[in-house]
């Protein structure tokens, strides 16, 4: 009979940052108020952000909601309070329609996809309240699907910058360093060399799929600090249905099952090919469990109807992962193989020698 092996890794979602295209950037931007990402990689320098693949970010083009709290709190006749603006494709920018004034600026930008429709969607829905020392901050009601949908975009996220003080003076090219507030949860399973099975389903349950974040304290970028983070509080929302879910991935038929593929020693047990399974939740205890039904060609037939069945079942609670937290990927991986062990390990992001996928949907 075969066992299964359950190795949990989890890492921070590094945010990528860089100077390129810079110069073509401020160009572009000329005299209007405009903001980017960059993209090169300082994770091992110690990012305080974890957003990861600024490259797919721009490729998405998601609108950009930016306000400036220097104006809000000098209560200018028209500050910008949620100013929505659209991605530039020309310059790889958010540019806008505002023009500089000779003024302090101190600015702040969110992103979110998709935003909420109805009462009986996913999504994520902002309203603006007072926070931290009165600074005008957020208030997030975040959905995530009532079931599992095999699709980055049905997925809920949401990203807010720190903020960054700026003179209207200079005309800056603003950067904005973002930083998630959800959880990502994905399952590797790959067998030995020469090895071969299947997979019918695989279920997480007890999952938490809504929250209302309050901001608690908004952190202030610093180049010479690392670790800094906006507080949240949690909280339930009121009246939401369907709070606790399973989420089952599950094939309609026997031609359909999913195929394990082999892992050569040289590759890494992460590489894309090996992912069964992914979703974007809310920070949450861990408390249910991972099942997972699939089949083993134990005796070389070519009708895998025919090959042994067999569920494994993982309590989650009880492995060294006990919390999905916000801004972190908890990485789970099943090694089809003889051994009879149960492992978990938890690995900084900076430690790992891979580079984290994409994980924003649209």
């Amino acid at each position: 009979m075969r066992n299964i092996r359950l190795y949990i890794y989890i890492a921070f979602m590094a945010v990528l940052l860089s100077c390129d295209k810079e110069s073509l950037q401020q160009e572009g931007a000329g005299d209007f108020v405009s903001f980017y990402v960059s993209d090169k990689n300082f994770a091992d320098e110690g990012t305080k952000a974890i957003m990861e693949d600024t490259q797919t970010l721009l490729a998405l083009k998601p609108t950009l909601n930016v306000c400036d709290l220097a104006g809000i709190n000098r209560q200018d006749q028209n500050p910008i309070k949620g100013l929505q603006v659209n991605f530039n494709d020309n310059y790889n920018l958010w540019r806008s329609n505002l023009t500089w004034a000779n003024q302090e600026y101190e600015f702040y930008g969110y992103i979110l996809s998709p935003g909420k429709v109805g009462n009986n969607t996913n999504g994520a829905s902002v309203s603006l309240v007072n926070s931290y020392q009165g600074n005008l901050g957020h208030c997030v009601d975040l959905y995530q699907p009532t079931s599992y949908i095999d699709d980055g975009a049905a997925w809920s996220d949401y990203l807010l910058s720190y903020r960054v003080s700026v003179q209207g003076k200079n005309k800056p090219l603003v950067r904005m360093e973002m930083e998630r507030i959800t959880s990502g949860v994905e399952l590797y399973i790959s067998t030995p060399e020469g090895a071969q099975a299947v997979v019918e389903s695989i279920t997480f349950s007890n999952v938490s799929r809504c929250m209302r974040y309050t901001i608690a304290e908004h952190a202030i970028s610093n180049p010479n600090l690392s670790g800094i983070r906006h507080k949240w509080v949690y909280q339930n929302i009121n009246g939401a249905s369907n709070t606790k879910v399973n989420y089952t991935k599950s094939a309609n038929n026997s031609s359909s099952w999913f195929e394990v593929q082999e892992k050569a020693e040289e590759n890494s047990r992460f590489e894309s090919k090996f992912c069964m399974m992914r979703f974007i939740t809310v920070p949450q205890d861990v408390t249910g469990t991972l099942t997972v039904v699939y089949r083993v060609n134990e005796t070389n037939q070519s009708d895998k109807t025919k090959w042994t069945q067999y569920t494994a079942s993982f309590d989650l609670s009880q492995t060294s992962v006990t919390r999905w937290e916000l801004g972190r990927k908890a990485r789970y991986y099943i090694s089809l193989d003889t051994a009879v062990d149960l492992e978990g390990v938890i690995a900084d992001w900076v430690d790992i020698d891979y580079m984290e996928g994409t994980f924003l949907p649209m």
